[in-house]
């Protein structure tokens, strides 16, 4: 399937959803998704992101052949968890930069991250969970 934003039917209460990005069209769709405390910037390539939010918690998994760039589209009370198990993550705040790699997972506030960047050949597990 090649939809940018498709909901999974499967239980409605568990909140899954799954998204393949493939073009301008796609990432527009994306980015004018309820829900979605990112926004996608730039992408090369093609994007997966599959995953289930429920309440207070919030769990996906990522793979982009070519890499991509993502904004917080607001400020949000979250802490955000990336296990890199492909490729290699850049995220930004006001004062730091971090990375993580297939050997270092990143552990910060979503809050306070003003980007992230993701190499070619990605992919990871990732979550936040409200405070």
């Amino acid at each position: 399937m090649t939809l940018a934003t498709e909901i999974r039917a499967a239980p409605q209460a568990q909140g899954y959803f799954a998204h393949r990005i493939e073009g301008a069209r796609q990432i527009e769709q994306l980015n004018e998704a309820e829900g979605l405390a990112i926004r996608l910037e730039a992408m090369a390539g093609r994007m997966e992101i599959a995953g289930a939010k429920k309440e207070l918690l919030c769990l996906w998994h990522t793979r982009a052949n070519e890499g991509f760039r993502t904004v917080p589209k607001f400020e949000a009370d979250l802490v955000s968890i990336r296990f890199i198990t492909q490729g290699c993550l850049l995220r930004r705040n006001p004062r730091e930069t971090f990375i993580g790699q297939p050997s270092r997972a990143i552990l910060v506030g979503f809050g306070e991250m003003r980007e992230e960047q993701a190499s070619r050949a990605f992919e990871s597990l990732g979550g936040t969970i409200s405070r």
